[in-house]
């Protein structure tokens, strides 16, 4: 339900034993700290949640989306 929101929306997909996710992680959270008043930041664990990552089908992690209205703007693996 967050990704239809009219604002943007950036989820982070990543996993526990995952390098390049925890290389991200510092800078997901800096964009998140600033620019947190115009676009919605979020973090999604892949295995716990894998019935998310399977409903906007990520195939591996890192992977960001960004939303906006519940279409997909853009994806980065």
């Amino acid at each position: 339900s967050q990704i239809n929101k009219d604002k943007v929306v950036f989820i982070d997909f990543w996993a526990q034993q995952c390098a390049p996710c925890k290389a991200i992680k510092p800078v997901f959270e800096k964009l998140s700290n600033d620019h947190g008043g115009v676009a919605d930041f979020y973090s999604v664990d892949a295995v716990r949640y894998e019935d998310i990552g399977h409903e906007v089908r990520i195939t591996q992690t890192p992977t960001v989306m960004a939303f906006k209205d519940g279409d997909v703007l853009g994806t980065v693996v």
